[in-house]
Protein backbone atom coordinates (compact mmCIF):
# COMPACT_ATOMS: atom_id res chain seq x y z
CA UNK A 1 0.00 0.00 0.00
CA UNK A 2 1.50 3.61 -0.81
CA UNK A 3 2.45 5.60 2.12
CA UNK A 4 0.78 8.42 2.22
CA UNK A 5 2.61 11.84 1.67
CA UNK A 6 1.56 15.23 3.14
CA UNK A 7 1.84 17.94 0.49
CA UNK A 8 5.07 19.88 0.36
CA UNK A 9 3.47 23.13 0.79
CA UNK A 10 2.11 21.24 4.15
CA UNK A 11 5.39 20.12 5.25
CA UNK A 12 6.76 23.06 4.94
CA UNK A 13 4.45 24.73 7.02
CA UNK A 14 4.48 22.50 9.44
CA UNK A 15 8.46 22.48 9.98
CA UNK A 16 8.42 26.02 9.70
CA UNK A 17 6.17 26.22 12.50
CA UNK A 18 8.41 23.78 14.53
CA UNK A 19 7.22 20.35 13.60
CA UNK A 20 9.66 18.19 14.11
CA UNK A 21 10.23 14.98 11.55
CA UNK A 22 8.52 12.51 13.94
CA UNK A 23 5.62 14.80 14.42
CA UNK A 24 5.50 15.14 10.85
CA UNK A 25 5.50 11.48 10.19
CA UNK A 26 2.83 10.81 12.78
CA UNK A 27 0.25 13.25 11.23
CA UNK A 28 1.05 11.26 7.49
CA UNK A 29 0.33 8.11 9.13
CA UNK A 30 -2.72 9.52 11.52
CA UNK A 31 -4.02 10.23 8.44
CA UNK A 32 -3.63 6.94 6.57
CA UNK A 33 -5.75 5.77 9.33
CA UNK A 34 -8.03 8.16 9.26
CA UNK A 35 -8.81 7.34 5.61
CA UNK A 36 -9.17 3.81 6.10
CA UNK A 37 -11.09 3.65 9.54
CA UNK A 38 -13.12 6.20 10.02
CA UNK A 39 -14.05 8.68 7.18
CA UNK A 40 -16.07 6.16 5.20
CA UNK A 41 -18.54 6.00 8.19
CA UNK A 42 -18.01 9.83 8.92
CA UNK A 43 -19.01 10.34 5.23
CA UNK A 44 -22.33 8.24 5.94
CA UNK A 45 -23.30 9.69 9.15
CA UNK A 46 -22.98 13.10 7.87
CA UNK A 47 -24.99 12.81 4.71
CA UNK A 48 -27.84 10.52 6.39
CA UNK A 49 -27.84 14.04 9.06
CA UNK A 50 -27.92 16.26 5.90
CA UNK A 51 -31.25 14.48 4.61
CA UNK A 52 -32.58 15.16 7.83
CA UNK A 53 -32.23 18.29 8.25
CA UNK A 54 -33.19 18.47 4.43
CA UNK A 55 -36.65 17.21 4.69
CA UNK A 56 -37.30 18.94 7.48
CA UNK A 57 -36.54 22.76 6.54
CA UNK A 58 -38.01 25.43 8.27
CA UNK A 59 -39.53 23.18 10.80
CA UNK A 60 -36.43 21.72 12.89
CA UNK A 61 -38.00 20.69 15.97
CA UNK A 62 -35.86 20.22 19.43
CA UNK A 63 -36.07 16.42 18.38
CA UNK A 64 -35.01 16.73 15.03
CA UNK A 65 -31.63 18.65 15.87
CA UNK A 66 -31.17 16.92 18.91
CA UNK A 67 -31.43 13.18 16.23
CA UNK A 68 -28.92 15.18 13.94
CA UNK A 69 -26.51 16.06 16.77
CA UNK A 70 -26.64 13.16 17.76
CA UNK A 71 -25.48 11.06 14.38
CA UNK A 72 -22.78 13.23 13.80
CA UNK A 73 -21.22 13.82 17.53
CA UNK A 74 -21.93 10.60 18.94
CA UNK A 75 -18.62 8.27 18.57
CA UNK A 76 -17.42 5.64 18.11
CA UNK A 77 -15.97 5.73 14.67
CA UNK A 78 -13.25 3.91 14.41
CA UNK A 79 -11.04 4.49 16.85
CA UNK A 80 -12.19 7.52 18.01
CA UNK A 81 -14.36 8.14 20.73
CA UNK A 82 -16.28 10.50 22.45
CA UNK A 83 -18.09 13.40 21.48
CA UNK A 84 -16.95 14.31 18.15
CA UNK A 85 -17.19 17.93 18.08
CA UNK A 86 -16.47 18.37 22.04
CA UNK A 87 -18.46 20.88 23.53
CA UNK A 88 -20.09 22.16 20.80
CA UNK A 89 -22.79 19.84 21.08
CA UNK A 90 -22.39 19.05 24.71
CA UNK A 91 -25.94 18.58 26.71
CA UNK A 92 -25.59 22.39 27.98
CA UNK A 93 -24.90 23.76 24.69
CA UNK A 94 -27.87 21.46 23.36
CA UNK A 95 -29.82 22.91 25.77
CA UNK A 96 -29.18 26.74 25.11
CA UNK A 97 -29.80 26.11 22.12
CA UNK A 98 -33.42 24.72 22.56
CA UNK A 99 -34.21 27.21 24.86
CA UNK A 100 -34.91 29.51 22.22
CA UNK A 101 -37.85 27.50 20.91
CA UNK A 102 -39.72 29.18 23.83
CA UNK A 103 -38.97 32.62 22.44
CA UNK A 104 -39.99 33.09 19.13
CA UNK A 105 -38.63 36.50 18.11
CA UNK A 106 -35.32 34.20 18.10
CA UNK A 107 -36.49 32.66 14.91
CA UNK A 108 -33.97 29.89 15.27
CA UNK A 109 -35.87 28.06 11.84
CA UNK A 110 -35.02 30.68 9.71
CA UNK A 111 -31.81 31.55 11.32
CA UNK A 112 -30.56 27.92 10.29
CA UNK A 113 -32.25 28.07 7.06
CA UNK A 114 -30.48 31.66 6.33
CA UNK A 115 -26.90 30.15 7.00
CA UNK A 116 -27.28 26.57 5.40
CA UNK A 117 -28.34 28.34 2.02
CA UNK A 118 -26.46 31.36 2.02
CA UNK A 119 -22.84 30.66 3.72
CA UNK A 120 -22.60 34.01 5.14
CA UNK A 121 -21.80 33.52 8.52
CA UNK A 122 -23.07 37.51 8.85
CA UNK A 123 -26.62 36.18 9.61
CA UNK A 124 -25.25 34.68 12.58
CA UNK A 125 -23.79 38.34 13.59
CA UNK A 126 -26.77 39.84 12.73
CA UNK A 127 -29.29 37.24 14.70
CA UNK A 128 -26.79 37.85 18.20
CA UNK A 129 -26.38 41.54 17.33
CA UNK A 130 -30.20 41.49 18.07
CA UNK A 131 -29.72 39.60 21.78
CA UNK A 132 -30.07 36.34 21.15
CA UNK A 133 -28.40 33.69 22.20
CA UNK A 134 -27.03 29.52 21.89
CA UNK A 135 -25.44 29.26 19.03
CA UNK A 136 -22.61 30.29 18.51
CA UNK A 137 -19.71 29.81 15.14
CA UNK A 138 -19.38 25.73 16.15
CA UNK A 139 -22.33 24.79 15.68
CA UNK A 140 -23.63 27.74 13.36
CA UNK A 141 -20.78 26.67 10.59
CA UNK A 142 -22.05 22.86 11.61
CA UNK A 143 -25.04 23.52 10.13
CA UNK A 144 -23.35 25.00 6.76
CA UNK A 145 -20.97 22.42 6.33
CA UNK A 146 -23.54 19.39 6.58
CA UNK A 147 -25.72 21.62 3.99
CA UNK A 148 -22.40 21.65 1.53
CA UNK A 149 -18.86 20.08 2.90
CA UNK A 150 -17.18 21.09 -0.32
CA UNK A 151 -18.04 24.57 0.27
CA UNK A 152 -17.81 25.04 4.20
CA UNK A 153 -15.75 23.79 6.83
CA UNK A 154 -16.90 23.56 10.82
CA UNK A 155 -15.13 26.88 12.45
CA UNK A 156 -13.76 25.94 15.98
CA UNK A 157 -11.41 26.64 18.10
CA UNK A 158 -9.29 23.94 17.20
CA UNK A 159 -9.92 23.84 13.72
CA UNK A 160 -8.78 27.61 13.69
CA UNK A 161 -5.78 26.46 15.72
CA UNK A 162 -4.81 23.92 12.87
CA UNK A 163 -4.75 26.94 10.64
CA UNK A 164 -2.98 28.69 12.86
CA UNK A 165 0.05 26.04 13.39
CA UNK A 166 0.11 25.61 9.51
CA UNK A 167 1.01 29.45 9.38
CA UNK A 168 -2.56 30.06 7.24
CA UNK A 169 -3.74 32.03 9.87
CA UNK A 170 -2.21 33.88 12.34
CA UNK A 171 -5.11 35.80 14.64
CA UNK A 172 -6.38 33.58 17.65
CA UNK A 173 -10.07 32.09 17.21
CA UNK A 174 -11.96 34.78 18.66
CA UNK A 175 -12.92 34.51 22.66
CA UNK A 176 -16.30 33.14 23.86
CA UNK A 177 -16.93 36.17 25.99
CA UNK A 178 -16.15 38.85 23.05
CA UNK A 179 -19.05 39.78 20.44
CA UNK A 180 -18.00 40.40 16.83
CA UNK A 181 -20.34 42.23 14.03
CA UNK A 182 -21.72 41.14 11.50
CA UNK A 183 -19.23 41.63 8.76
CA UNK A 184 -16.39 40.29 11.45
CA UNK A 185 -18.38 37.39 11.10
CA UNK A 186 -18.37 37.11 7.98
CA UNK A 187 -15.00 38.50 7.28
CA UNK A 188 -13.33 36.63 9.72
CA UNK A 189 -15.17 33.34 8.72
CA UNK A 190 -14.34 33.98 4.47
CA UNK A 191 -10.57 33.92 5.64
CA UNK A 192 -10.98 30.62 7.69
CA UNK A 193 -12.65 28.88 5.14
CA UNK A 194 -10.39 29.96 2.12
CA UNK A 195 -7.45 28.62 3.98
CA UNK A 196 -9.03 25.60 4.85
CA UNK A 197 -10.54 24.78 1.53
CA UNK A 198 -7.09 25.49 0.04
CA UNK A 199 -5.30 23.34 2.63
CA UNK A 200 -7.79 20.52 1.74
CA UNK A 201 -6.92 20.82 -2.32
CA UNK A 202 -3.31 21.06 -1.64
CA UNK A 203 -3.50 17.21 -0.34
CA UNK A 204 -6.17 16.30 -2.08
CA UNK A 205 -8.51 15.42 0.83
CA UNK A 206 -11.89 14.72 1.15
CA UNK A 207 -14.17 17.49 2.41
CA UNK A 208 -14.75 15.75 5.45
CA UNK A 209 -11.44 14.83 6.47
CA UNK A 210 -10.74 18.51 7.32
CA UNK A 211 -12.86 19.24 10.60
CA UNK A 212 -10.30 16.20 12.31
CA UNK A 213 -7.07 16.82 10.13
CA UNK A 214 -7.06 20.30 11.78
CA UNK A 215 -7.69 19.72 14.68
CA UNK A 216 -4.91 16.43 14.32
CA UNK A 217 -2.49 19.03 12.91
CA UNK A 218 -3.30 21.17 16.41
CA UNK A 219 -3.68 17.75 18.05
CA UNK A 220 -0.03 15.99 17.39
CA UNK A 221 1.91 18.87 19.14
CA UNK A 222 -0.27 20.17 21.69
CA UNK A 223 -1.62 16.61 22.66
CA UNK A 224 0.36 13.86 21.27
CA UNK A 225 -0.85 11.18 23.70
CA UNK A 226 -4.33 11.64 23.19
CA UNK A 227 -6.01 7.68 22.64
CA UNK A 228 -7.70 7.71 19.13
CA UNK A 229 -4.92 9.72 17.38
CA UNK A 230 -2.23 7.07 18.73
CA UNK A 231 -4.45 4.60 17.68
CA UNK A 232 -5.00 6.04 14.10
CA UNK A 233 -1.13 6.82 14.30
CA UNK A 234 -0.12 3.16 15.33
CA UNK A 235 -2.86 1.67 12.86
CA UNK A 236 -5.04 0.16 15.61
CA UNK A 237 -8.95 0.17 15.36
CA UNK A 238 -8.99 0.64 18.73
CA UNK A 239 -7.08 2.67 21.17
Amino acid sequence: MTQFVLAASIIASLKAGGYSDVEINDLQSAVRGFEQAVLPRKKEREAEAENILRESRGRYTREILEEVFDIVDKGPIGPVRGAWFGETLSPHNRTNLYALYSQPTANLNALIDELRESGDLGYLGEWRRAGNRGMRTGAATLFMYLYSPDRYNVWLPKTHGGLSRLRRLGDEFPKGGSELSPDEYRVLYRAFNEHAIAVREENGFAPQIMDWFLFAVDEVKSNPANPGLRALIEGRMTP
